[in-house]
């Protein structure tokens, strides 16, 4: 018995056709991270915000404010206390006021803003 080469009706097939592109281009995904990125500027605005608009304001600067985003829409906000300005305390105080928490939201747009620690 001789070995014969299988008949071309029995060779492989050819490889499948590409899929076709995702339906979200890599351009949605930058631009959805870049939204990201201006949802915590907003944060860090109504931060500054809510510390200016109290009684008495509580001076903080853009400089002493780090932003990280936790997901489930939560933001984790650290401010660093600078030389001569107001007392560690004192800020926290004022960040659990329901007041700044109010006014928070309001400079967000949404129902709620709680302090957790």
């Amino acid at each position: 018995a001789s070995l014969l080469p299988p008949p071309p009706s029995a060779s492989a097939l050819p490889p499948p056709p590409s899929p076709p592109p995702s339906p979200l281009p890599l351009s949605t995904t930058r631009r959805q991270r870049a939204l990201a990125a201006l949802d915590l500027d907003a944060v860090k605005a109504a931060v500054l915000e809510s510390f200016a608009a109290g009684s008495p304001p509580v001076n903080v600067t853009a400089e002493q404010i780090t932003l990280e985003d936790l997901g489930d829409s939560r933001v984790r906000v650290t401010i660093v206390q600078a030389e001569g300005g107001p007392a560690a305390e004192e800020i926290t105080a004022r960040a659990k006021q329901p007041t700044f928490l109010e006014r928070m939201a309001t400079e967000l747009d949404v129902p709620k803003i709680d302090y957790d620690t």
